[in-house]
């Protein structure tokens, strides 16, 4: 069977049938899927069957692997013991973007879905310029942005700095910037981290991230995923954001989780044992 790769509807998102991700893959293949991934932001696997350490091969053919932790992979889940992100909403974002160097890429591999559902949304924060009106595109391309984290404040609404805990990682970063493998500029902004636009009053700061997240999050800017167990999505976390809407705390979900990243959580945030309470 050859590799059939269909994009889904809307500005992200290719299906990919037709391989065994658990087989090596040839360079052609990887070559064809890098370069959708570059157009598309995110690949989506179907009917996977892979071990922790499958999955962490595959990622590989994308960039190093995260040295979170000791095997490459972990899990969000609200049932497995060392499950991350256990319940709740988390709010547009991409992952480590209160640090000077986000995340490069991530994949999860469903373990378990809730009978209910629980969708993970995408965001486009690569394409939405080209459909920004041009006069607020060309106001943001100089501005900056200071995004905040606290790992103790719920993520299903905007973090401030007013609010966030000392010592909690704090980053100004431009508003929009080149993306550092295909240059293509990317915003920065995010419904969750984004606390402010440096040099403006509040009132105008507030008033310019609503227009940003508008276009951002407007209906045919944003890929909802439904979830199927054995489903592989693996995504560009610089040029896309991802929301996971609430779902029923009852019912078990478990993602296994790779980062694509060459550094760690303690690297970036050389403090987060002590914001965790360890």
């Amino acid at each position: 069977m050859t590799m059939d790769l269909r994009d889904l509807p809307g500005p992200l998102g290719t299906e990919v049938r037709g391989l065994d991700l658990r087989r090596p893959l040839d360079v052609e293949q990887v070559e064809r899927l890098r370069t959708t991934f570059d157009r598309r932001h995110l690949l989506l696997f179907p009917e996977q069957v892979l071990t922790g350490a499958e999955h962490v091969a595959f990622c590989r053919h994308f960039g190093p692997i995260s040295p979170e932790s000791r095997d490459g992979y972990g899990y969000v889940s609200n049932v497995h013991p060392d499950g991350i992100l256990r319940e709740g909403a988390i709010r547009f974002h991409s992952d480590l973007a209160f640090t000077p160097d986000p995340v490069h890429a991530l994949s999860l591999y469903a373990l378990e879905v809730p009978e209910a559902g629980a969708p993970t949304l995408f965001a486009d924060a690569s394409g939405v310029l080209d459909r920004m009106h041009p006069r607020l595109r060309a106001r943001l391309e100089p501005l900056s942005i200071v995004n905040v984290y606290d790992f103790t404040l719920p993520t299903d609404r905007r973090m401030r700095e007013r609010d966030v805990a000392p010592g909690s990682p704090i980053v100004e970063r431009r508003m929009v910037s080149p993306h550092p493998r295909t240059g293509v500029p990317v915003v920065n902004a995010n419904a969750l981290q984004t606390d402010r636009v440096v040099g403006l009053a509040e009132d105008e700061s507030e008033s310019l991230l609503a227009e940003i997240f508008d276009a951002l999050y407007a209906p045919d800017n944003v890929l909802a995923l439904d979830w199927n167990v054995r489903d592989l999505v693996i995504w560009d976390n610089l040029a896309i954001q991802h929301e996971r809407p609430d779902f029923p705390a009852l019912q078990p979900r478990t993602m296994q989780r790779v980062c694509i990243h060459d550094k760690s959580l303690v690297d970036l945030v050389p403090n987060v044992g002590e914001l965790l309470g360890r």
